[in-house]
């Protein structure tokens, strides 16, 4: 891992330490944000993009307030602070695509029917240690991307995704501001996590084939 990409992780860490511990919200049960990271590594065995916050983090909320409703017990504003992290998560993973996006890429060729395509691929990780008011412990999450790119260049890419995680991320945190009174935009916001996400990636998947036909070829 380089120097800079820890250096990063680290600021990229504090900030997002700073906003959670703004809002006005101390975490009920610090046993959640455990059965986050839990979840997330269960659910990746699945499909490793999975392992993203967003899945684990809108399973995790239906599931607490489902057993809340079902128990008759109010249902915790952990809800909020889930959501509050995961978009500040993505609004943080849109801004270091943003920004180094081009900087971390790398040729690839990839095989297909038609012959094989020059592209490039955009990766990095950074570990983002995050201090939550209520727990003594960080929490330290590994904040990365891997995009490749064969339908457009790379600034086109990264600009595109980022707008997308900047946009998901935006909706969400005022979703968690509305819902720290209400229950409904508690489940409502649990439900966008999971189907924002999903639609960012359907949505990226169908640009890409859109213009499949005006991708560079190298004949074999």
């Amino acid at each position: 891992m380089r120097l800079e990409t820890i250096f990063t992780g680290l600021l990229i860490g504090c900030l997002i330490s700073l906003f959670m511990n703004s809002i006005d919200l101390e975490i009920d049960n610090i046993y959640v944000m455990f059965l986050l990271v839990l979840l997330s590594l269960l659910i990746s065995t699945i499909n490793p993009r999975y392992s993203c916050s967003a899945y684990s983090g809108g399973l995790l909320c239906i599931a607490e307030i489902s057993v809340s409703y079902i128990n008759g017990i109010r249902i915790s504003t952990d809800i909020a602070i889930i959501m509050f992290l995961v978009a500040s998560l993505h609004f943080s993973e849109g801004l270091l695509l943003f920004v180094f996006g081009k900087k971390y890429s790398y040729k690839i060729i990839k095989k297909t029917r038609g012959g094989l395509l020059l592209g490039y691929i955009m990766k990095a990780i950074w570990i983002v240690p995050i201090i939550i008011k209520g727990m003594s412990l960080p929490i330290i999450c590994i904040l990365g991307y891997q995009i490749e790119c064969f339908t457009t260049s790379r600034k086109e890419k990264k600009l595109e995704i980022s707008l997308m995680l900047f946009l998901y991320s935006t909706i969400l945190i005022c979703i968690a501001f509305v819902s720290i009174g209400s229950n409904f935009f508690k489940l409502g916001g649990a439900i966008y996590m999971l189907l924002g996400h999903e639609g960012m990636h359907y949505f990226e998947r169908y640009s890409d084939k859109k213009v499949l036909k005006k991708r560079i070829r190298i004949n074999r």
